[in-house]
C-alpha cells in the first residue's frame, strides 16, 4: 500500500492542470469598499412547499453569500478559466508566500 491509500489523499498535481469557472447563475449584489464581494445564488423552491403553503411561506429567491476580499479576488480570477496552479502563483506572489503555503 502507498502513501496515498493509507492517508485518503490523492494526485493533487493533476487538480493543478484544472481551471475553475464560475457560477454562471450568480450575480454580483454589493461591492465593498475594501474588496469584498455580496453575491447573489439563486434558490430553488423546496418540494413540500406547494399551494396553499406558498401563499404563507415565501422562500428567498436569493441566497446571498459574502466573500472577504481574499475570496473576492479568487472568485474574480475564476472568470479568466486560469489553470489552478496559475491562480495558486498569483495569490503566493501577491501574499509573499511560497506555492506550497499559497496551495
Amino acid at each position: 500500500m502507498n502513501e496515498d491509500q493509507t492517508t485518503g489523499g490523492g494526485d493533487w498535481t493533476a487538480m493543478l492542470k484544472g481551471r475553475l469557472i464560475q457560477n454562471q447563475a450568480a450575480s454580483i449584489v454589493k461591492r465593498g469598499d475594501d474588496g469584498s464581494l455580496s453575491l447573489g445564488i439563486p434558490t430553488r423552491k423546496p418540494r413540500f412547499l406547494v399551494w396553499p403553503l406558498t401563499w404563507l411561506i415565501r422562500p428567498p429567491e436569493k441566497k446571498v453569500l459574502h466573500l472577504d476580499a481574499v475570496g473576492a479576488r479568487l472568485w474574480l480570477a475564476c472568470g479568466n478559466a486560469v489553470p489552478v496552479e496559475d491562480l495558486i502563483e498569483n495569490f503566493a506572489i501577491e501574499n509573499g508566500l511560497t506555492f506550497h503555503e499559497a496551495r
